[in-house]
């Protein structure tokens, strides 16, 4: 509570002192219960990426605010077409929806996910700089709240809109520090990124292309040993534009330390791992159309094949949500989902069937914000069952608000 009040008190300082401010976010919030008089649960097949079928699969309040402050000059008739001088931050919120007051544990506290500052096409300068904490990335999947492609969050500095080719380049410089809660203990980890994208190859079809290299060195923290990891990615997703809609198509491979394909997951850099057999492909179809005045559909299809350094498995990852639309601000929103994990040791699946009256202000299926009401029936197999409590089900009926403005 403290840091909103903080940033609140800096919004309201700079706005009125004349700079320029906008405010824009995501908040989502919901009631559910089980059937069985508890509040809902939420699942994830074990080993599976993201927030797979996430309707209906929310359990908690989620928030990002984000306060972006221009300080571009605008009295100077000199100043060329587009240039802008930016300071943005965002919090992200998360308590756990328990209760109205007391809800926010220490570890469902107010986070600073972004405070980095951008300057664009001044004088002298072209090109685009930034440098700072920022959501570093590309498209997701909406309905598995998954970011796939060059997710690459972190602290860092970079070069963005340089002209090539037909597309855009961009190079940036990203980090992540691993700290001792106990000891001065910490391990960095360095990453080289190297971007070009919208790259027109017709009126319909662009390429985004995606190259990093990170490294880490070896040391201790906390008793646990690290070894020296090196790795990279590479990738392409294909942006075709339909008459009502788009289709993704996109092709990843990491390995070593970028094995994980971001920069975020520390157990990659562990002495007890095979680390030069790491190795992660990915590749994905997302889709969304709109078919009628009355039919929209967003699918997406996700497989993985993957070594952790000590095991071998794969993800396979199906999911479409279907959207009728009843009149302008009443629609019927259906999602179907197979998720399926498998290694040498087990296979995990998980299903999740739901269906949903929603509230909107128009027709689109992007159309925010939206009040609904669900049903949902989440299932799973028996090599999942010790993982859930021994069930092999779980139903939801609950109301969710979500908006992104």
């Amino acid at each position: 509570m403290k840091k909103i009040i903080f940033f609140a008190t800096i919004f309201l300082t700079i706005n009125t002192y004349s700079v320029p401010t906008n405010f824009h976010g995501y908040l989502r919030s919901g009631v559910g219960n089980d059937l069985s008089s508890n509040k809902q649960k939420c699942f994830n097949n074990p080993g599976s990426q993201g927030n797979e079928f996430r309707l209906a699969n929310e359990c908690s309040t989620y928030g990002e605010t984000t306060f972006l402050f221009n300080f571009t000059d605008t009295t100077q008739s000199t100043n060329q077409e587009g240039q802008s001088f930016k300071v943005q931050t965002t919090l992200a919120f998360f308590p756990e929806n328990n209760t109205q007051y007391g809800d926010e544990a220490t570890k469902n506290d107010v986070d600073i996910v972004e405070t980095f500052f951008q300057a664009k096409n001044l004088e002298g300068l072209p090109y685009t700089y930034w440098v700072g904490k920022r959501f570093y990335r590309d498209v997701d999947i909406h309905m598995n709240d998954f970011y796939y492609f060059a997710a690459m969050n972190g602290v860092g500095a970079g070069v963005t809109d340089i002209p090539l080719f037909s597309g855009n380049f961009s190079l940036a410089y990203l980090q992540e520090t691993m700290k001792s809660d106990t000891s001065s203990d910490q391990l960095t980890k360095s990453y080289v990124d190297l971007r070009l994208l919208n790259v027109g190859i017709n009126d319909n079809n662009f390429l985004n292309f995606w190259f990093a290299l990170g490294k880490a060195s070896d040391g201790k923290i906390d008793n646990k040993t690290y070894e020296k990891v090196s790795g990279g990615a590479y990738g392409f997703r294909l942006r075709t534009n339909l008459q009502s809609g788009f289709n993704d198509f996109a092709l990843i491979y990491g390995n070593g330390l970028l094995s994980t394909l971001n920069v975020y997951d520390n157990g990659e850099l562990t002495a007890t791992k095979n680390n030069d057999d790491k190795y992660r492909i990915r590749i994905v179809e997302s889709f969304t159309s709109k078919f009628s005045d009355k039919l929209e559909i967003h699918s997406a299809l996700t497989f993985e094949q993957r070594n952790t350094g000590d095991l071998e498995s794969n993800w396979l990852s199906f999911g479409v949500r279907p959207m009728y639309v009843i009149n302008k601000n009443l629609r019927w929103v259906n999602q179907l989902g197979y998720s399926r994990v498998e290694n040498q040791l087990k296979t995990n699946i998980l299903t999740r069937a739901t269906t949903a009256l929603e509230i909107a202000p128009n027709e689109s299926i992007w159309a925010r914000p939206v009040i609904r009401l669900f049903l949902s029936e989440t299932t799973w197999n028996k090599s999942n069952q010790s993982d859930f409590g021994g069930k092999r089900n779980s139903h939801s009926l609950g109301a969710q608000g979500e908006a992104w403005f």
